[in-house]
């Protein structure tokens, strides 16, 4: 009867122990500096298009890929121009980046946009460039449509 009783107890134990692990990463990569890159975060702040447009409120998400090594930056909410009737996401694939320390730098030359699932080459962007400190993200980019440049916060959850 008691190796009756013993039995799920050592079943339980088998499942239980697979999930248990020593990785504190949880997907992001280790900066060296003790802190924690995030795989995704999100980053509030202002755009600026050809100087003349400005959005107060504009959501920015990067989204490093498993090596750190690049990734996806997601503008949501863009226009061109006051006059443009409606809003679009761009997502940017493939930024090549740095991680060092806390901070990440990047620097891309020419990257085709996604709007939704389809590239769009007519809106290529350019030489963009910026960086990733203490919580904020800046970069300037060339775009076929103009310059944009961005400054904001991470959003804390």
């Amino acid at each position: 009867m008691k190796k009756l009783f013993l039995l799920p107890l050592f079943a339980f134990m088998a499942l239980a122990m697979p999930s248990c692990s020593d990785d504190d990463n949880n997907g992001g990569g280790n900066n060296g500096g003790g802190d924690v890159i995030e795989a995704s975060t999100t980053y509030n702040g202002k755009l600026i298009v050809n100087g003349t447009f400005v959005k107060d409120s504009t959501d920015c998400e990067v989204l490093f890929d498993e090596n750190m090594e690049s990734f996806t930056l997601k503008m949501n909410g863009v226009k061109f121009a006051a006059a443009m009737p409606m809003a679009i996401d761009i997502a940017l694939p493939g930024v090549p980046c740095e991680v060092g320390g806390s901070n990440v730098t990047f620097d891309g030359d020419t990257i085709v946009p996604l709007m939704g699932v389809a590239p769009a080459p007519d809106f290529t962007f350019y030489d963009i460039a910026g960086e990733i400190a203490d919580g904020e993200l800046q970069f300037s980019a060339v775009c076929t449509r103009g310059l944009f440049t961005f400054s904001g916060s991470e959003v804390l959850e």
